[in-house]
């Protein structure tokens, strides 16, 4: 079960998932080069584009956080066996 906080609360060290009204994202904090703007930073996905935008998700968009689940390849959980990764055990 996830567990939401509000977004005040949020970590600005490592990536977490925010939720806004409509959508959630893998986000962390970040500041825009050019204004020096901070805010939630995502990247968006773009069938069309040749590469992906780093989006700000302004303040006020963004209403809440979780933790993001561990990466299913941490080299910490994670043993070669036989050519293949397998979960430690």
């Amino acid at each position: 079960m996830t567990v939401w906080k509000d977004i005040e609360t949020a970590p600005k060290d490592r990536r977490i998932i925010i939720a806004t009204d409509t959508d959630m994202y893998i986000a962390h904090w970040g500041q825009n080069p050019f204004t020096g703007d901070e805010a939630w930073l995502i990247v968006a996905f773009d069938a069309d584009a040749e590469n992906d935008n780093q989006v700000l998700i302004k303040n006020g968009l963004a209403k809440a956080w979780s933790e993001a689940p561990e990466h299913p390849f941490n080299q910490s959980s994670m043993r070669v066996s036989n050519d293949k990764q397998t979960r430690a055990g």
